[in-house]
Formats: structure tokens, sequence, C-alpha cells
């Protein structure tokens, strides 16, 4: 019970919708393909991967991080302008002590300016992928649960409507009972299918 208000948890709400109806006389046991949700789980990246690896995966080949790179690099490279800068104004005074040294100061202030600045943009950018890889991450193990809650609905919803078709059969309970029970599991096939192309499409975005 604990495990299932713990997955309804994660799941949310699963909306059902109105299924068709199926007379007892006429209904047959219905199976579920009990490895086709943990299937479709399966290939997603998150079930072998954690979060961190992720992250390190998408820093390492991401767009993203191609861009916060090459921006690191080029922000550097214009710090190391104001470096050689300096270090000809400090050669300048060693060869030439009359030489004007008035801008060593400012040039000094421009190089820790442009270095820390290269850091703290380089940081930001990585900062905004990791908030980006965590989100995805965790819509994606949210979904996974919706799948699971909906898989085991749906097993559920089959138990109970062939349980009832016997109950019928010998008189145990009214018609009204099974024509319930086969809404209850049209209802969660459709729960299920809905959870599963909802899976789907955040695998797309995942990837």
């Amino acid at each position: 019970m604990k495990k299932e208000i713990l997955v309804s948890a994660l799941a949310a709400s699963l909306f059902l919708s109105q299924g068709a109806f199926v007379f007892a006389d006429d209904v047959k046991p219905v199976k579920v393909d009990e490895t086709e949700a943990i299937t479709e789980i399966a290939i997603l990246p998150p079930v072998n991967m954690t979060l961190e690896q992720a992250y390190e995966q998408l820093k390492a080949d991401s767009p993203q991080a191609i861009s916060a790179n090459f921006v690191y690099e080029s922000e550097l490279a214009v710090s190391k302008g104001y470096i050689e800068n300096l270090s000809n104004l400090n050669k300048s005074a060693r060869e030439d002590p009359w030489a004007d040294t008035s801008q060593k100061p400012i040039a000094e202030l421009r190089v820790d300016f442009a270095k820390e600045q290269a850091k703290k943009n380089y940081e930001a950018a990585l900062n905004s992928l990791k908030r980006e890889v965590y989100e995805k991450y965790y819509t994606h193990k949210q979904t996974e649960a919706q799948l699971i809650a909906a898989k085991e609905n749906y097993e559920r919803a089959i138990k109970l409507k062939q349980e009832a078709d016997l109950k019928f059969r010998v008189g145990k309970v009214s018609k009204l009972e099974t024509l319930n029970a086969d809404t209850a599991v049209n209802d969660a096939l459709d729960a299920y299918q809905k959870a599963k192309n909802g899976l789907e499409a955040d695998k797309m975005g995942y990837n």
C-alpha cells in the first residue's frame, strides 16, 4: 500500500477516459504483456545512467557546452592580450626609467578582471546546463513512475475483471458489476497508453 501511495505521488494523477462496454457472456480473459512497460523504460538513458553521468555526457558534447567552452577560450584570449600589454609596460619600465608607466595599474586591473570574468561566465554557463539536465532527468524519472503506476493499475483491473466474470458465471455478482469491471479495464488501458505516449515524448525531449 505504501509503495502504491509513493508511486502515485510521483506519478501525480492518471486521467481515465470512458471505455466501451463488453457483456460478461462475451468476455474472454484479457492478457497483458508484463514486459511491455519495462522494455519501454529500459531503452531510455536514465535507467543506465546516473544523474552525474548524464550531466558529464551533456557537458562533453552538447551545443551549450561547446558554446560555453568557445566563449571561455575567447575571453581567455582577451585576457592574454591584456597580460601581454602589461608585460610590455613592465619591460619598458625596466629598460627605460623615464618610460611612461601610468597605464600599468589599469593594465593590471584589466588582466585580473578579464581572467575572473571569463571564469565566472564559464561557471554560469555550466550551472545553466546543469539545471537543464537536472530538470530533464527528474521529469523523466517522474514519467517513468507514471508508466509503472499505470501498468500496475491496468494489470490490477484485468485481475479484478477476471474475478468478476467468474463470480458472475456462478451467480455471485450481478451483470452490472461485470460491466463496471469492463469499464475499469478499458479506462486503465487508456491511462496506460497515455503514460506510454508521455514517456516516448519525454524520451525524445531528453535526447
